[in-house]
């Protein structure tokens, strides 16, 4: 049993992980880190949302969100994958572990990048791990745009599980160029809409509304999934 729940490691990982779960948009400085607990680092302080792919609760108080950084820069590599060429072949639309070594113990489970299929050659050289005598390793190079998939701190920023990360940015954009108080601006990142917004500060926060009805007495109300919002006189009145 322990020896199938590892190689799970090596399967259970496929692009069906990467569903859509939202934005976290960095608010401050902050380290990214390429795995949980270390890794390589990186210090960012831009303010940007990215794709989340997972979260992770360690220990009591973090929780973790691992996030997608699209490049525009080529990068090449070497590492060992356990696909055939059939596998790779039909897994071409997918992101594939790449080792960097065959995992030797257990601590080096989490020394692999993700590198899109369609970018591995493998080469035919293989090699087993005392690890895992039932897989054999493959070695592969690649060459291509690979995105970085790192870990992220929850208080270094807002996450949006019903948000993309463009759409936290276009928000983000407008605020900025529009010089909104800085609290103000988190408070519409995170979804909060308050008395007195406008109708363009409540579409930056949630987004246009799925449909729109004049309600008794002039008031204006807009309908979302699991909220409304009532106008009155091009202001925020009320929530339900």
């Amino acid at each position: 049993m322990k020896s199938l729940l590892l190689v799970c490691l090596f399967f259970g990982f496929s692009q069906a992980a990467f569903a859509d779960m939202g934005a976290f948009f960095i608010t401050k400085s902050t380290y990214l880190y390429s795995q949980i607990g270390g890794g390589t680092k990186q210090l960012t302080r831009k303010k940007q949302a990215y794709p989340v792919l997972e979260s992770k609760q360690v220990g009591k108080a973090s929780l973790l969100y691992r996030i997608r950084i699209d490049s525009t820069r080529q990068s090449a590599g070497t590492g060992f994958v356990v696909q055939t060429d059939l596998e790779l072949q039909t897994k071409k639309g997918e992101l594939i572990k790449v080792y960097l070594e065959p995992p030797t113990k257990t601590e080096q489970l989490g020394d692999f990048h993700w590198v899109p299929g369609e970018l591995l050659l493998a080469t035919g050289t293989q090699e087993q791990s005392e690890l895992f005598p039932e897989l054999e390793f493959r070695a592969v190079s690649y060459k291509g745009v690979i995105p970085q998939f790192v870990w992220v701190d929850s208080w270094a920023g807002i996450y949006r599980p019903d948000k993309s990360a463009n759409f936290l940015n276009m928000s983000w954009d407008t605020l900025s160029q529009t010089e909104t108080d800085k609290g103000k601006a988190k408070r519409i990142l995170m979804g909060l809409v308050e008395l007195g917004y406008t109708k363009d500060e409540v579409k930056l926060a949630l987004g246009a509304p799925l449909k729109e009805e004049a309600l008794p007495g002039g008031e204006l109300q807009w309908v979302y999934l699991q909220k409304k919002v009532i106008f009155e006189k091009g202001k925020v009145t009320r929530t339900l």
